[in-house]
């Protein structure tokens, strides 16, 4: 497929171009096009400020898009530590607003003696533990996450299935990390999209006593198709 354009010279003002891939899409990429002398066009957002190219590279800056939903205050963070006895199970029950805005995830843990985890969707919740207060990674925005969290501690995974039902859930991954000597971290630092209306369990057993923590990051965002 290929576009001919054709223009005539008016002034040296600038002109806006809205260009869609497909006359069928909802949205439109604005290009700001200056016609003075010769024609010149300029990549930009519905608010007419141009993207950035670097001096020395000519390369386009841009940033992540989960650096963005941090700027534009839709990433949210919670983070613990505990110490565990022998076979003692830290719990994080999370339950997803039923919205399609959903939980973008990532999830770090890291632990100083040897650790199972689990991650199970479509757990029931027997008994909730306190309630977590998820925190806006801008400090600057009043937004408040739609994602509910919950930490719960038992001496056994015998106990910790009986707040937490795992019959019939799913088991999406697990791990054991350390090795009784030696600390140990591990993460997916793939993005999890949670279901929205979903309750889910992120659970740690202690094989060795000692301190495991965690931290859990996500975003709220709605798809735009």
């Amino acid at each position: 497929m290929s576009y001919k354009i054709e223009y005539d010279q008016i002034d040296a003002a600038a002109r806006i171009l809205y260009v869609k891939r497909d006359p069928a899409d909802k949205f439109a990429f604005p290009l700001i096009a200056n016609t003075h002398g010769s024609l010149s066009v300029i990549l930009a957002d519905a608010g007419n400020i141009p993207a950035e190219v670097d001096n020395s590279t000519h390369t386009l800056q841009t940033i992540e898009y989960e650096h963005h939903e941090i700027h534009s205050g839709s990433h949210y963070f919670i983070g613990r530590a505990s110490s565990l006895a022998l076979s003692a199970v830290i719990d994080v029950q999370v339950q997803t607003a039923n919205t399609t805005k959903w939980p973008h995830l990532t999830f770090q843990l890291q632990c100083a003696a040897e650790t199972a985890w689990w991650i199970y969707e479509n757990v029931s919740f027997t008994l909730t533990g306190s309630t977590l207060t998820p925190y806006n990674n801008n400090r600057n925005s009043a937004n408040t996450s739609g994602t509910i969290f919950y930490q719960i501690a038992n001496a056994s995974v015998a106990l910790a299935n009986a707040d937490t039902n795992i019959t019939g859930s799913t088991l999406l991954i697990q791990g054991v990390i350390g090795d009784g000597r030696e600390g140990g971290q591990d993460e997916r630092s793939k993005e999890l999209i949670l279901k929205q209306n979903t309750k889910y369990l992120f659970r740690a057993e202690s094989l060795s006593a000692g301190q495991v923590g965690y931290n859990i990051e996500w975003y709220e965002h709605t798809d735009k198709d």
